[in-house]
């Protein structure tokens, strides 16, 4: 992304992903929101926002512009993986978090190095950095669609009862 060694920050840049998404995901106890009766807006706009933070690091070419954009796709994604778990452990008996959670660890694992295989290593497609970004940018745009679609499915689900409702009075 960067020539040459000039102004590489990317430890600072880690340690304030850390304590940031630590003191975002901290915060979130005092907000209160449905998340399971928004997921799919919520998925489909962060999607949206994943997509095109993934794009403007690809065009974007001062490394402390790209620092600030990784580090808010870093916030926002704290913040969804704490609320997925939380959503997913609140449904749970707690006799098989270890199962629930190991085995989702294990499948995202498993699909990133998939997608790193595929992407980045020389015996798959060897992109270049910007390129790849590109290519995530495109699946996110692909993920919100499907989010969307999901969404507008429901709405439509909701008014064919709402209207069946008043059919039968």
């Amino acid at each position: 992304m960067q020539d040459g060694d000039n102004d590489v920050y990317n430890g600072v840049v880690a340690s304030v992903q850390t304590a940031g998404g630590a003191i975002i995901t901290f915060s979130l106890q005092y907000l209160t929101f449905e998340w399971d009766k928004h997921s799919e807006i919520v998925s489909f706009i962060t999607s949206i926002y994943f997509g095109a933070t993934f794009f403007a690091m690809a065009v974007v070419w001062n490394i402390y512009i790209q620092y600030v954009i990784y580090l808010m796709a870093c916030f926002c994604y704290a913040v969804l993986i704490t609320v997925a778990m939380t959503v997913i452990a609140s449904q749970l008996d707690s006799a098989a978090y270890g199962l629930v959670f190991g085995a989702n660890t294990f499948f995202a694992t498993l699909l990133q190095s998939a997608i790193t295989f595929a992407i980045v290593d020389s015996n798959g497609l060897n992109l270049a950095i910007r390129t790849q970004f590109e290519v995530y940018a495109v699946c996110f745009g692909i993920l919100a669609l499907f989010f969307l679609i999901i969404r507008i499915q429901k709405c439509f689900r909701k008014s064919e009862i709402a209207e069946e409702d008043q059919t039968t009075l």
